[in-house]
């Protein structure tokens, strides 16, 4: 699946000024919740999901005809997993990922 978003749209008032401080980079936060969303969702009907940053995103969006106004943010690759692992890796500690001030 490729997970693209429409430039200048998110995070933009009608005029074009910017909604919040984030400035031009509120789309990147949508797409990451919409992202997950899919993955979270494709799980529930026994899908494996990765979801891929790092790719030729100039070259993959020639290659698709991706229109100008929009951009690639992610690739997500779906599958049904070949084996299902017995337990969930080691997590972290919540205090080794967030800190409260």
């Amino acid at each position: 699946m490729v997970q693209t978003f429409i430039k200048d749209r998110s995070g933009f008032e009608r005029d074009g000024t910017y909604t919040t401080d984030r400035e031009g980079g509120w789309q990147y936060y949508d797409c990451g919740i919409a992202a997950q969303t899919f993955a979270l969702t494709a799980h529930e009907m026994g899908l494996g999901s990765v979801i891929m940053g790092v790719f030729d995103r100039k070259g993959l969006e020639t290659y698709l005809q991706i229109p100008p106004e929009q951009e690639i943010m992610a690739l997500i690759a779906v599958g049904y997993p070949a084996e299902t692992p017995a337990s969930a890796p080691k997590r972290k500690e919540v205090a080794d990922l967030l800190s409260y001030r």
